[in-house]
């Protein structure tokens, strides 16, 4: 009986999410990675790229999960070549204020867990690491919607364990 009535509650509230006046959103979305790494004093760029889904609840409110590649940075210091490269799975809340028809703001607060792997070699001997853990990241941009599509343009940043990450990035969202 337990059982039947969590199935019936996740049924009533997928049921009323459908019918809600929303929008499925899916996306992907290109930009410039740029990854500052305390302990080794390396700082890059690196071209990045994202996919996302999520739900629009009304002009002011969304929902969005996704995938984050930010690339690899590869340095040089004093000698050394090191390289960083991060990977996120993301999950966020945004906020839009509209301003016309076509045109919005937004904020986006969320959280992602990320996995990083870092070298440094001299060219004789290469030391490396495997990274993860999970961090608030928090971004800002603006919207501009096309033909039922939005595109966007966003600045996201992250304090992870001992590096910063942000990205700036030009999306294309649709909206079912």
């Amino acid at each position: 009986m337990k059982t039947q009535c969590i199935v019936g509650a996740i049924f009533l509230g997928v049921s009323s999410l459908a019918c809600a006046d929303g929008a499925a959103i899916v996306g992907i979305g290109a930009g410039q990675a740029t990854i500052d790494v305390d302990d080794v004093d390396l700082s890059g760029h690196s071209t990045a790229w994202e996919a996302f889904a999520g739900w629009q609840f009304n002009p002011y409110v969304s929902v969005e999960a996704g995938y984050i590649d930010a690339g690899t940075v590869d340095d040089e210091i004093a000698g050394i070549r090191v390289k960083a490269d991060a990977t996120a799975i993301a999950a966020s809340v945004i906020g839009s204020v509209p301003i016309g028809e076509s045109f919005s703001l937004f904020g986006r607060a969320g959280y992602m867990h990320w996995e990083s792997a870092e070298s440094a070699t001299d060219g004789t001997t290469t030391i490396a690491g495997d990274f993860d853990g999970d961090d608030p990241f928090f971004g800002a941009g603006m919207a501009v919607s096309v033909e039922g599509a939005l595109l966007r343009l966003e600045y996201r940043m992250a304090s992870l364990d001992d590096a910063d990450l942000s990205l700036i990035s030009l999306a294309l969202a649709w909206r079912f």
